[in-house]
Order: C-alpha cells, then sequence, then structure tokens
C-alpha cells in the first residue's frame, strides 16, 4: 500500500518529523509504529494515521542542509501543520543530563562566522519557535506536559536554546560517551514525543495557536 499525500481530511492534523541520522528515523519509526515506507525524491518516508494525526517521518541525512532541503520536500508536497526537527545532540550546560529533552525556544547559528562578528548581527542568526508562543499562551500546556513526563517517562523536559553548528566533538571521551548513550536517549525521546504527538497535547496546542 503506497503512501497518499492527498486529499486528507480537513480536521486531520499534518505533522512532519525530520530525522537526520539512519539510527534516529529507525527508532522513531520503531517507537512511533510507522508503516507504509516508500522513497520520496531518494529519501527514505514512513508514515502513520493515528487520532486524526498524520504524521509522515523522513530519513533527512546528516548536516544542516541536508535537513533543510527534506523539510522544505515534506512542507511542498505534505503541507503539514507541524514540523518537528528531532535527535540527539551534546550539551553546553552543565545542568543538563543524557536523556534530557530540550524544548527549543530559540536556535542559534553559531558557526557561521567568529564570536567577535556573532554579537554584531545576533538577531539575524536566531530563530524562534512556535515554544516560544505557547510559554505565553493559556493554559500552560507545555508545563503540564513536561509534569506529564516527570510522572510517566524516564526524561525530563527542559525549555532551552539550541547552538545549532557542525562543529566537531570536543575529544575522543566525550565522543565515547555520547555514542554510549545515543540510543538510549533516543529511545527516551521517540517515546515521549509519541504521547505529545498522538495524544491530547498536539489537539489541544493546534486549539490555541
Amino acid at each position: 500500500m503506497g503512501l497518499n499525500l492527498k486529499n486528507f481530511e480537513e480536521k486531520m492534523i499534518k505533522v512532519g518529523m525530520i530525522c537526520s541520522c539512519p539510527i534516529e528515523y529507525e527508532i522513531c519509526c520503531n517507537i512511533m509504529e510507522l508503516g507504509d515506507e516508500e522513497k520520496l525524491a531518494g529519501r527514505a518516508i514512513a508514515s502513520k494515521i493515528y487520532n486524526n494525526i498524520n504524521l509522515i517521518a523522513i530519513s533527512a541525512g546528516p548536516g544542516k542542509i541536508q535537513s533543510a532541503s527534506a523539510t522544505q520536500l515534506i512542507i511542498d508536497i505534505f503541507h503539514p501543520n507541524y514540523i518537528f526537527d528531532v535527535g540527539g545532540a551534546g550539551a553546553l550546560s552543565s545542568e543538563l543530563r543524557i536523556n534530557d529533552i530540550v524544548c527549543v525556544r530559540n536556535a542559534y547559528e553559531y558557526d557561521v562566522c567568529d564570536a567577535d562578528e556573532f554579537s554584531c548581527f545576533p538577531s539575524d542568526l536566531v530563530v524562534s519557535t512556535v515554544i516560544t508562543k505557547l510559554l505565553s499562551c493559556k493554559p500552560k500546556i507545555m508545563e503540564e506536559f513536561s509534569d506529564w513526563v516527570t510522572l510517566h517517562g524516564s526524561a525530563r523536559l527542559i525549555i532551552g536554546d539550541l547552538a545549532s553548528g557542525e562543529r566537531n566533538i570536543a575529544g575522543e571521551n566525550m565522543k565515547e560517551e555520547m555514542e554510549k548513550n545515543w540510543e538510549r536517549a533516543l529511545n527516551a525521546l521517540y517515546t515521549v514525543l509519541k504521547e505529545f504527538i498522538f495524544h491530547e497535547w498536539l489537539y489541544r496546542i493546534s486549539k490555541i495557536l
């Protein structure tokens, strides 16, 4: 059965999921229970319809350019209401722990210029996400969901900022530590996302945005 990218019901919420690395796509498909896999412009895609949520995940490939092009592909063909760009990452803050899930408020492109130049035009290198708007809305859905994750999950939900770049990991020890915990962290991430997307949370957000 092929993936139907047309004639979705108007009331259905359409969600695009960008998975940069193969392991991210694999774990996403497994935990989200996605099916109907096929190729779209050379990239693997899989989907699921549940509770009037239509989710399509795409294996984008590593790097910002491939993620950007995969995102535009999903926008052009699928016309999603929401796009989640997700995956594993390192931490700049010592307060973050393994398995913490950071919902990004602002994303900074830090590696396009030297640090001294960054301060000259910071507004050109930052993108705010829908999380910024959600934090000012009532009811406080993100706070409620954070409490749910703490109660039911194996992770913490943190609202924070992201430094988006292509710099190398600082040292072999850190690289080994990240690789050792990568799969476990991704399992925690996609388990939380499954609850957020396919149950009441995303629907409630759609009602207030």
